[in-house]
């Protein structure tokens, strides 16, 4: 150990600066490799398909039915759904930010018993499936 004139530990403090900047640079990195990723867009190219309903993921349901819903865009970019096995469903207030797609889907088979049901679905990593975040239901893509 070497000490300066002045009685410090100087080459000993210099040591201990240069890697605690070496260590904050590693952190600022690994800091900037984890927000790049978290707000990384999801292009709405890949949610085109052909994408299925499956309620009751990891709990007990008595709903049967499964939803097979076609997501294609405009010729200006925008969304469009339809569902393929049920002519009654409507879809409006489509947004997708990225990562999460909501929409409204409206059941218009009797008009005068209207309902919407709400969804905001959150895409996983693999781009094959969407989480319900409001329900217990996940939308997987079969095509």
């Amino acid at each position: 150990m070497f000490f300066r004139m002045d009685g410090s530990f100087g080459l000993f403090k210099d040591v201990i600066l240069k890697k605690v900047w070496q260590l904050k640079k590693l952190i600022l990195i690994i800091l900037a490799s984890i927000l790049f990723f978290a707000f990384m867009d999801y292009p709405k190219e890949k949610l085109v398909g052909l994408w299925a309903e499956h309620w009751g993921v990891g709990v007990q349901t008595d709903v049967t039915y499964v939803d097979t819903v076609q997501i294609q865009l405009s010729n200006n970019g925008e969304i469009e759904m339809k569902c393929i096995n049920d002519q009654y469903y409507l879809y409006d207030k489509i947004s997708f930010n990225g990562t999460e797609l909501s929409y409204r889907k409206e059941n218009a088979s009797d008009p005068n018993e209207k309902f919407y049901i709400y969804y905001k679905l959150k895409i996983n990593c693999d781009g094959n499936c969407m989480d319900d975040l409001s329900l217990i239901a996940e939308i997987r893509l079969i095509m």
